[in-house]
């Protein structure tokens, strides 16, 4: 902190402390007292650059210092403030520091009437340059505020009981201790496309973002914190003790944007992702967004479409029919999107254009064509104007209109105010020299994308070609295809997919456990719930950064997204275990032991491990398994067990069909555990209970079938209590159901697979290889053709039962020690077929080598308590159809007040059509339609609204009311809401609902 002190000569120097002298001034200092300093200090150059004052030095603040209060006194020296109009700051030198009074009486209170906030005076305010002058509080000014109005009062009132003990968020990604400072513009401002009213009076924001004790603070004025946090300060502090996601739910998504800036984005900037999917377009269209900008394309694509003008095209799915996906694309045409990539074809003239790498100006590396920019001077400018022009004419060859688009930043730009005004202040030189001079037949200016799109759909050119497909392989350069990065650190790949499914599954259950709970336990499960929702949603978006999902990270930053990744998940899954017990149950506290997870992950870097149900006699333990899905689905359960002796009953205590087979470990040495195996019929968004009791503590049941086992001559030795033999050597090796075989040549790899009523048998070839490569994270680069992975030898086990068939392969690894295994499985029930691989890439043994596969032609909860919450749970009505498919049902902000009535994001997709729907007896969306006002009885469900996929954009109102024919005995009319969704689209949905009766209540 620093203090302004009048020095004998009455002339003004400053005080700074930091750490604990800073502290201890801040407690004793009482403002409008009259101080006298003493004793020990040190004295230091002052920053010339946010020091107002003549004096060219400032003195440290050491501990032994010493203030006493001083009774006002004549004789101390005055210090006469040289006040600037605000008017007249526009002629004040750039950088120069002015002390501003605003005018006072009647007019003030006019602006006070009118909701303007009452700054009356700045001192040693800063006036920078950038598109016109304009007076900018840095953090040593000092502002004066009216102390009488109400919005003083209470911004004084929580600063004095709040701000010490309030603990706030990062509220930008700025470097340590960097000071950030609103800026009201007073000059033109239209270049800068600032919006301002009133900009005299616009409140101040100063924000210090990490202090040297690593403590994160704001200081924000009333206005100015609801600008930018969508709160007043004052209420900022009444959630000072709830944790980051419950205050990140008022800075973060597009709702927040909408809701409390006004703002829904409808122009795309990526130009950094390495190639670009036509699904990303089709998402964009959905989410309400009309134009696009992409970077990153196969450069001989870049060069086709530039040689045809079609660098802007209209990108449209090659399924649409009727055009609805239709988004306009801005290709960007050279090498990269820095600097000197975007002004024209000639990087080396295009960073003489980059003025922060003017020498002298920054470490930012020079130019490496040899060529250094300039200041824009008088003398200069004329040139220069030239050359940019120059540029910009050769870009705009590969267009049609005769708009350009011209990007100007890099990556970590614009991080300080200095680069700012060098960009800003250089290129407005030259803009208004272009602009003024009607022989150069050019108008530029600054502007958002959004400018630059109205301009280009105002230019009446209607004829852009429509482009079908994707851009994937991308290649900046030669060979150097960038798909390495595809199989790039596959774990942290696979740990994103199951955030993914996981988040999908928790915002589903807190949709029904909102709708159900009322007890006091049940709100403050769903507090913690939904702050695990939005703290998963956070990182799981952290995630999807180009270099995140990419899997090109450095070690550290890759490292951070796990552990982010792996705490979310953590979260998630410990408020869904709560949430199936207040589901499943009508009990009012909680009892941390009716459930826990079938699998779990100690650390980020580790596979889940399964939990092992130790079976015990006159001990029933009860499996619950919630179906996320909305259809049927029949699934063969596997758990873990430490007995092969034991029966499966379901919820009604009628005892089902099991198996059971000998766990392996990774060498296949068996365990001394068992994987017990049942078919599940799990109802749609739904859970079912299973029981499993030691069977010889329950004499008439169906005792779990032993697998019978086939093991390979030189495998291991036959465990207990199963029936081994050995692989005949005439034949090939067969699992199958009654509808297809499976065939397998005695190494273990598969060879055939045959239809069990036609006999018709296709050949197919099964490889474990791997590339050499030399491309690292980003680009595949083979040195050679693939080389085989696995060598003649190795381990098989055959397991067969009357629920599903497997055949484990060890095989012998070319590099020896790390274990390589491929289990295929078939299931009875089902028909479907499995196949798991597993390869070891710890240490160094495949450091520059890709392993691949050539194969060519639910969540469960183990329950260890008997007295537990029992039983079936459907929680939709009526079963989706086949092909529709629920992509996300979630909570949204509510506005209403009613806290009975709560709002929801229900996002679906439809598929196009299978000729399996058909054979599983399912009826698809055109046989059976889909009524949202039905499907989740007994939810109420309320005003449908459609809406863009990320709920910003709501169009129609979905319903209507059916009269009943006969209403004194059908009652009132039945709401109907039957939508219209087509194959291969993408809906979604906003609704409200009221809670139910069947409620958990006090």
């Amino acid at each position: 902190m620093s203090f302004d002190i009048v020095y004998i000569q009455g002339t003004e120097i400053r005080i700074i402390g930091s750490n604990n002298c800073a502290l201890a001034l801040s407690d004793k200092i009482v403002q409008g007292t009259v101080y006298s300093f003493s004793g020990s200090g040190g004295i230091q150059h002052s920053n010339q650059a946010y020091t107002p004052f003549e004096a060219t030095w400032e003195i440290q603040a050491k501990k032994g210092m010493e203030f006493t209060a001083l009774d006002e006194d004549a004789t101390f020296p005055r210090i006469i403030l040289a006040k600037t109009s605000i008017l007249d700051v526009c002629q004040k030198e750039r950088d120069s520091f002015v002390n501003v009074k605003k005018k006072r009486g009647s007019y003030i209170q006019e602006q006070i009437e009118s909701g303007v906030q009452p700054i009356i005076c700045v001192k040693g305010g800063k006036v920078p340059d950038y598109s016109g002058k304009s007076l900018s509080v840095i953090g040593v000014s000092t502002i004066l505020i009216e102390p009488e109005t109400e919005a003083v009062a209470d911004l004084r009132e929580w600063m004095t009981l709040y701000y010490n003990v309030t603990n706030f968020i990062h509220l930008s990604t700025s470097s340590s201790r960097q000071i950030v400072s609103s800026t009201t513009t007073l000059s033109e401002i239209s270049n800068m496309q600032l919006k301002a009213a009133n900009v005299e009076f616009k409140y101040a924001l100063k924000m210090c973002i990490k202090d040297s004790g690593s403590r994160v603070w704001a200081i924000v004025f009333q206005e100015a914190a609801l600008e930018i946090v969508g709160m007043p300060a004052k209420e900022l502090a009444t959630i000072q003790d709830e944790t980051y996601p419950a205050f990140s739910l008022h800075i973060d998504g597009n709702l927040w944007v909408v809701d409390n800036i006004g703002v829904a984005p409808t122009n795309a900037w990526s130009i950094d992702p390495f190639g670009h999917s036509s699904t990303m377009a089709f998402l964009l269209k959905r989410m309400g967004f009309r134009n696009m900008v992409i970077q990153r394309t196969h450069y001989e694509v870049k060069k086709s479409l530039a040689s045809k003008k079609s660098l802007e095209f209209i990108w449209r799915q090659n399924w649409d029919s009727k055009n609805t996906t239709d988004i306009l694309c801005h290709m960007m045409p050279f090498y990269f999107y820095d600097i000197p990539h975007t002004c024209g074809p000639e990087p080396a003239v295009c960073c003489q254009f980059d003025f922060w790498r003017i020498p002298g100006y920054s470490n930012v590396l020079p130019c490496p064509w040899g060529r250094l920019p300039e200041a824009i001077t008088d003398k200069n400018i004329e040139e220069k104007a030239a050359m940019l022009l120059d540029q910009y004419r050769k870009k705009s060859t590969l267009y049609k209109t005769n708009m350009l688009l011209v990007p100007l930043g890099d990556d970590f730009r614009y991080s300080s105010a200095a680069e700012a005004e060098a960009q800003f202040s250089n290129y407005q030189k030259l803009f208004d020299f272009i602009n003024a001079n009607s022989r150069m037949k050019m108008n530029v200016n600054f502007g958002t994308l959004e400018d630059y799109f109205r301009a280009l759909h105002g230019a009446g050119v209607t004829d852009f070609p429509a482009l079908s497909g994707d851009f994937f392989a991308y290649a900046d350069k030669e060979d150097d295809y960038w798909s390495g990065y595809y199989v790039t650190r596959p774990f942290y790949k696979a740990l994103d997919r199951l955030l993914e499914e996981t988040l999908r599954a928790a915002n589903i259950l807190f949709f029904f456990t909102q709708l159900k709970c009322n007890s006091t336990f049940g709100r403050l499960l769903l507090k913690e719930f939904r702050q695990n929702l939005v703290l998963a949603t956070e990182n799981l978006a952290l995630f999807q950064h180009h270099d995140g999902i990419t899997g090109t990270a450095t070690n550290h930053v890759v490292a951070d997204y796990a552990n982010r990744m792996h705490s979310s998940l953590v979260g998630l899954q410990k408020s869904m275990l709560v949430s199936v017990e207040l589901l499943l149950s009508n009990q009012k506290k909680q009892n941390a032991n009716w459930f826990e997870l079938e699998q779990s992950r100690s650390h980020f870097t580790l596979l889940p491990v399964k939990k092992v149900i130790n079976l015990t006699a006159n001990h029933m333990h009860r499996v619950t398994i919630f179906n996320p899905l909305a259809m049927i689905v029949d699934h063969v359960m596997v758990l873990l067990v430490d007995s092969p002796l034991f029966c499966v009953f379901d919820q009604k205590m009628r005892s089902i069909k099991s198996q059971v087979a000998p766990e392996w470990t990774k060498e296949s040495v068996f365990t001394g555990r068992h994987r017990a195996q049942w078919e599940t019929h799990l109802p749609a968004l739904g859970f079912e209970t299973y029981f499993l009791m030691e069977s010889n503590s329950y004499g008439f049941c169906q005792k779990a079938v032993l697998a019978t086992l086939t093991i390979s001559e030189n495998g291991i030795a036959c465990p207990e209590p199963y029936q081994c033999t050995t692989f005949p050597n005439s034949k090939d090796i067969e699992i199958s159901t009654r509808t297809q075989t499976l065939g397998f040549a005695h190494s273990g790899f598969m060879k055939w697979i045959k239809d069990s009523q036609t006999q018709e048998k296709i050949r197919v070839e099964e490889e474990m290889l791997y590339y050499s490569t030399q491309g690292g994270a980003y680009v595949f680069s083979p040195l050679r053709e693939a080389d085989p992975l696995v060598e003649k030898g190795g381990l098989l086990i055959m397991a067969q039962g009357p629920i599903m068939e497997e055949l484990h392969l060890v095989p012998k690894s070319k590099f020896g020690g790390k274990p390589i295994m491929r289990s295929a499985r078939i299931f009875k029930m089902t028909s479907i077929v499995e196949m798991e691989y597993y390869v070891e890439l710890t240490g160094r043994v495949f450091d520059n080598k890709e392993p691949i596969v050539y194969l060519g032609k639910a969540e469960a909860f183990e329950n260890s308590e008997a007295n537990g919450p029992v039983g079936s749970l459907v929680l939709v009505q009526k079963e989706f159809p086949c092909d529709v498919h629920l992509v996300n049902l979630k909570s949204l902000k509510s506005s209403h007040e009613r806290s009975d009535v709560l709002q929801y994001g229900l996002t679906l997709y439809r598929s196009g059509w299978d000729r399996s729907y058909e054979k599983n007896g399912c009826k698809a969306y055109d046989e059976q339609g889909l009524n949202l006002f039905d499907i989740f009885q007994p939810v109420q469900v309320q005003n449908i609204v459609q809406s863009s996929i990320n709920f910003v954009h709501d169009s129609i109102q979905v319903g209507y009311i059916e009269q009943a024919p006969r209403m004194e005995r059908a009652g009132p009319g039945k709401r109907k809401g039957f939508i219209d969704l087509n194959p291969m689209e993408l809906q979604a949905f906003k609704f409200s609902a009221v809670k139910h009766d069947a409620t958990i209540s006090e």
